[in-house]
């Protein structure tokens, strides 16, 4: 059953309230107690729907226009939750050009009694929005095993299709092949730059 419809100058009526002031000061200590009042990451669908992590921080949610395209009559649908053993906050991660949404590591993680643990995770899902569900997948790797420590990596999507992530304290980057789902490393340690004066700003990755 759909969440209350959108509408009145209220506009959408959210499962939660999000305060992301509130969620800002929780995330300056190491551990620290979660509110699952509170909302958390969202992403735009190549269809024009929102996908959107809940308070419960597993649990997510998509808002849907009516059969007229109207979102001010939209609904609010559960989407599928993520893996008992993958419950991020803080994430890095986006939209794949295929449709599929690409959640990557966190800050930190979900533990028990609602307890946010300090984690930087490497863990990582991808969610396909026609089948609704999450799939793990596994994370870069070194000569050393998988990179430890993720969290909220930066990330860009390159002009092949490919998604480019960096390792949280290291210049280390890889490459994710979204049709294969398998990453390679990547040959140059790229410089970003931006342009200030663009609302959106417009980067570019350049050879060190």
């Amino acid at each position: 059953m759909p969440y209350p419809r959108a509408g009145g100058r209220g506009g959408l009526r959210l499962p939660y309230s999000p305060r992301p002031e509130q969620a800002d000061r929780r995330a300056r200590s190491s551990t620290r107690r979660w509110r699952s009042s509170k909302s958390s990451s969202g992403f735009l669908l190549t269809d024009g729907s929102p996908l959107f992590q809940g308070g419960l921080l597993q649990d997510f949610y998509r808002f849907k226009p009516d059969s007229e395209g109207s979102y001010a009559n939209g609904a609010l649908f559960p989407a599928a939750a993520l893996p008992p053993n993958y419950i991020p906050y803080a994430t890095s991660g986006g939209v794949l050009p295929d449709g599929r949404v690409l959640l990557i590591g966190g800050e930190y993680t979900l533990g028990s009694n609602n307890t946010l643990n300090f984690a930087f995770t490497n863990q990582m899902a991808i969610y396909d929005p026609n089948a609704d569900t999450w799939t793990m997948i596994a994370p870069p790797f070194n000569a050393n095993g998988d990179w430890d420590f993720i969290g909220d990596s930066p990330w860009a999507l390159l002009p092949n299709g490919h998604l480019l992530l960096g390792e949280k304290f290291t210049k280390a980057m890889a490459e994710l092949n979204p049709k294969t789902l398998t990453w390679s490393k990547s040959q140059a340690s790229p410089r970003m730059t931006c342009s200030p004066r663009k609302v959106l700003p417009c980067c570019r990755t350049e050879p060190s």
